[in-house]
């Protein structure tokens, strides 16, 4: 993956902090090496897997909105987008705007949300003759089922 400019700056920076914050000498010198992947500019292989690593951490804590401000912290969800991690959650996540397609036009007849395993939910959608049942967890976002007709 290439870092432009902007992003490449930020990703330095969250990743200094990362380091700074390890104890583990071991650990420090692993993500130093994803560091001067990203210092020149493009990241791969195992290194991305890392970065990606880094990158939900500082965003799902808070500390990019923290630091910095929203559009840092916009601008760190594109780059965590572009690792395979983040594009398997954009695609997951298009997977249910597509079984959502299903209920256009038709007009909403129950809504509700159930708990499944510890942090774990279920939407389900009614409407005439479609039922989608999306399910959220800590991995992301899935449809559990579709039905029409």
């Amino acid at each position: 993956m290439v870092l432009k400019d902007g992003e490449q700056q930020l990703v330095l920076e969250v990743l200094d902090t990362f380091i700074g914050s390890l104890r583990d000498p071991v650990a420090q010198e692993a993500y130093a090496t994803v560091r001067d992947d990203v210092a020149r500019g493009e990241v791969t292989g195992a290194a991305l897997e890392a970065l990606a690593r880094v990158l939900a951490i500082a965003l799902q804590t808070g500390h990019v909105r923290r630091r910095y401000d929203a559009h840092a912290e916009k601008a760190l969800v594109r780059v965590f987008h572009r690792t395979p991690q983040g594009a398997a959650l954009v695609a997951m996540t298009q997977q249910v705007n597509d079984a959502l397609q299903a209920l256009v036009g038709r007009p909403l007849q129950g809504i509700s949300v159930t708990p499944g395993v510890p942090g774990e939910y279920r939407l389900t959608l009614m409407t005439e003759g479609a039922q989608v049942v999306v399910r959220f967890g800590p991995q992301g976002v899935e449809v559990d089922t579709v039905t029409v007709g």
